[in-house]
């Protein structure tokens, strides 16, 4: 059996139509936008990688500086090199 009023569920807010407000979809753009950048932040301790222009590969956190290797260098310092 389906409902009589079809229901969308926006995290917490329920709403009595299949549209949504204005105002009930700007603050799921703010919540998302919010959570994004969390995401974004590594967490405080937590490792980091970043890629160069150049290729190389930084490991942020595994110590007091960063390691910055490239392929080659990576591949050697794993045993995998040709």
């Amino acid at each position: 059996m389906e409902p009589e009023f079809p229901f969308v569920a926006l995290r917490g807010v329920l709403s009595m139509s299949l549209m949504a407000t204005e105002e009930e979809l700007k603050a799921e753009i703010a919540r998302l936008r919010s959570e994004n950048q969390a995401l974004q932040r590594p967490a405080r301790g937590q490792m980091s990688l970043k890629v160069s222009e150049k290729g190389a590969l930084s490991v942020y956190r595994l110590g007091h500086f960063p390691v910055t290797l490239y392929r080659e260098q990576w591949e050697k310092a794993f045993g995998h090199g040709r």
